[in-house]
């Protein structure tokens, strides 16, 4: 079973403020789950929502940048 994050620690990790997180959840535009009255995330939805709003990258020089940019995964 994946670990479910609080709306804080998304925000620490994501640098989303914690009331646009909150906006986001009312507004059903974030992929959330609710454990009675608490709000949780599961990083992997989290990371698939992200990912779909990525800017296309751009080929060539620039793109070869970001392709080598790339990171870890948010939460490991």
């Amino acid at each position: 079973m994946e670990t479910l994050i609080e709306i804080i620690e998304l925000g620490r990790l994501t640098s989303i403020k914690a009331a646009t997180l909150r906006k986001y959840v009312a507004g059903r535009r974030i992929p959330f789950v609710k454990v009675g009255r608490l709000v949780r995330f599961r990083p992997s939805e989290i990371e698939e929502w992200i990912a779909c709003r990525a800017v296309a990258e751009i080929k060539g020089e620039a793109g070869e940048r970001a392709e080598k940019a790339k990171g870890p995964s948010l939460f490991l």
